[in-house]
């Protein structure tokens, strides 16, 4: 248990906690891949002064812990660096494949790759990324279920590429992780807005492209929102093993964090607000969670000194 320091004014707490929960979002997704084959939960439940952007940042976080560790120009000298039988994506003016490199070459004049057996004449705006053996190897899935190496994503006509901004290029390369946060939508949306033209400190990223609202016409990765509300409806989901990250924000937490079996839950709970955060839904739930863990064994994070966390991990529910 992290004890709460003196309650902390918004804008301090804002200003230092921003990097705190975009780690937490990149140890989640971590985790989840150390835990792939073992069959286990992780909920984690936070108590915060301020829940402001609590939700989006660690949205965001989870994106980013998938951050290709390296893009590579298509130009001759760059592809001598890839070696051999390394795991890539490529993305073309009309699908992405995910497989093994095996050479570069020129032919006619024109420079060409081969990956998994199959060719292709390389040209801007193509782009190529290595990737993790431990990442490239693992079961990554579309929301659909097929394999990402089955899966062919039409990326529109090459128009839309030559306008197409260099980071959303970038996402396009990924498959759409199936994430959601449940919460109030008319405080959630306004906080994505805030984030779209923010940065972390630390990594620089614009936080804005990993949380860009998926559309039919847009390839960025796609945070759903649903509002309190709403989330009866979507109840079945909540029971399923299909979604890889829930964030419950704000109200309903209390109501939704034992019906989640996502593979990470999130519950922030807001500490101003009695109706969310009862002591008689704390007694409960952790008299009947799981095992609680420890934090350094589990997750690789440091929780800011503000926030009351407590974590647990359980075994899938079998439906």
């Amino acid at each position: 248990m992290i004890a709460l320091e003196d309650p902390v004014t918004n804008e301090k707490f804002r200003n230092s906690v921003i990097d705190n929960f975009l780690i937490l979002g990149q140890e989640c997704f971590k985790w989840t891949h150390r835990n792939m084959n073992a069959g286990r939960r992780l909920t984690v439940a936070i108590t915060v002064p301020d829940r402001t952007m609590a939700a989006a940042l660690i949205a965001a976080g989870w994106s980013a812990a998938q951050l290709p560790p390296r893009s590579i120009s298509l130009r001759s000298r760059s592809l001598r660096e890839i070696p051999s039988n390394s795991p890539v994506r490529f993305a073309t003016n009309s699908e992405i494949i995910q497989g093994t490199f095996q050479r570069w070459f020129e032919k006619r004049g024109k420079k060409q790759i081969a990956i998994s057996g199959r060719r292709w004449v390389v040209e801007e705006p193509y782009a190529i990324w290595q990737l993790k053996t431990e990442i490239a190897s693992s079961n990554i899935c579309l929301p659909d279920g097929e394999p990402f190496r089955s899966k062919r994503v039409s990326l529109g006509p090459f128009s839309i590429w030559e306008s197409t901004p260099r980071s959303e290029l970038l996402w396009a390369a990924f498959p759409r992780e199936n994430r959601m946060i449940v919460g109030t939508k008319s405080r959630i949306e306004p906080e994505l807005e805030m984030l779209l033209t923010s940065t972390s400190t630390d990594s620089r990223i614009q936080l804005g492209d990993l949380l860009q609202i998926d559309s039919s016409d847009r390839f960025s990765w796609g945070t759903r929102l649903i509002g309190v509300r709403s989330a009866h409806e979507t109840l079945a989901e909540f029971k399923s093993s299909s979604s890889s990250l829930v964030v419950l924000d704000g109200a309903g937490a209390a109501e939704n964090i034992n019906v989640s079996n996502a593979s990470v839950t999130v519950a922030i709970f807001d500490r101003r607000r009695m109706d969310c955060t009862p002591i008689e839904f704390y007694s409960d739930y952790r008299a009947n969670r799981a095992d609680p863990v420890v934090l350094s064994s589990e997750l690789n994070w440091q929780p800011h000194p503000a926030l009351e966390v407590d974590l647990s991990v359980r075994r899938a529910k079998i439906c």
